[in-house]
Order: C-alpha cells, then structure tokens, then sequence
C-alpha cells in the first residue's frame, strides 16, 4: 500500500476518495448479485408453478374428451348408430 508520511495530505485525500469509491461500487455489486439470486429463485418459482398448470390442463383435457367420448358412445347406443 502506501508508507507512512510518503504521500500528502491532498494525496491522502483523493486515495481516500478512491476507497469509498471502490467499497461502493463492491457494495453495489454485492447487492446486484443478491437482486439476481432472488430473481432466479422467482423465476424458478415461475417454472415450477407454470409445470404443475400444464399438468392440470393436460388432466382437465384428458377428462373432458373422456366425458366426450364417453356421451358420443351413450348416444349411440340410445339411437342404435352403427
């Protein structure tokens, strides 16, 4: 780093500067990493809950063509179509 009584005090100042400055910018980014870690946690959450309504809609699909089925077959059999 620096020596000691090697710089002056207008030095020692804009150094000083330059650290806070640094130290900010690493805080910013700690933070920006930290906005982008609950982000992916909610897109994750997104995925997950977009899967499972697929899921339902696939199930809701299949019952309603079975219940299709299912009433063309009983109409059928209630007008004796071959």
């Amino acid at each position: 780093m620096v020596e000691k009584g090697k710089i002056t005090i207008e030095q020692g100042k804009q150094l000083n500067q330059e650290l806070k400055r640094v130290v900010k910018d690493d805080n910013f980014k700690d933070e920006t990493i930290k906005d982008l870690s609950h982000i992916k946690d909610y897109i994750n959450s997104l995925s997950r809950r977009i899967d499972e309504l697929e899921k339902i809609l696939i199930w809701r699909d299949k019952a309603i063509l079975e219940r299709q089925d299912g009433f063309l077959i009983w109409i059928i059999t209630i007008l004796k179509i071959d």
